[in-house]
């Protein structure tokens, strides 16, 4: 947030395309001029950006970013400049998915019970760290054997950008 923080919003209206810039996780670090690296940025973004073509791009030579960045542009996809952050890498999620899920479908098996139809939702905010598949290769190891009782559906929603809230229906994958 030190490097990007307010950069979506104020550049919001400089590009007129979608644009997601996702940092390497261990880019940013302690010690950095960030107020320097986001004003080299936003220079970037606001002189430079529009010269790329729609595609996916690695960049590792912008002035004054002593980091690379991986960068989506798109003029088909609704306009809006997204930052986002690599994953660090966690071998947990599977099972802290597992304890967390279990614990929410157990109240939902006296609905179950009582003939209703239960749906688990599963929701993330996290444009960085999460997105579809890596939570359902986390829901696939979790929960081999189908879904946990008390669970008739399970679906995971992505609210990272709330203007594209997008739905997954995960039962049949678990099945």
């Amino acid at each position: 947030m030190q490097v990007v923080g307010g950069l979506e919003k104020a550049l919001s209206d400089a590009v007129p395309f979608y644009l997601s810039i996702t940092l390497e996780y261990q880019a940013v670090k302690k010690g950095q001029n960030w107020s320097a690296i986001q004003n080299a940025l936003k220079t970037w973004l606001i002189t430079d950006v529009s010269r790329l073509g729609d595609e996916n791009h690695t960049l590792d030579h912008i002035p004054g970013v002593p980091f690379r960045l991986h960068i989506t542009k798109a003029s088909s996809r609704r306009p809006g400049l997204f930052f986002a952050r690599y994953d660090p890498g966690d071998n947990t999620l599977p099972d802290r998915t597992r304890q967390l899920l279990v614990r929410k479908a157990e109240k939902l098996l006296r609905y179950q019970s009582a003939g209703k139809t239960t749906v688990l939702l599963v929701e993330s905010e996290d444009i960085a760290l999460m997105n579809e598949a890596k939570m359902l290769a986390a829901v696939w190891t979790a929960f081999a054997d189908g879904p946990p009782s008390g669970v008739h559906q399970l679906w995971y929603v992505d609210t990272s950008i709330p203007i594209e809230i997008l739905f997954r229906d995960f039962t049949l994958a678990l099945k």
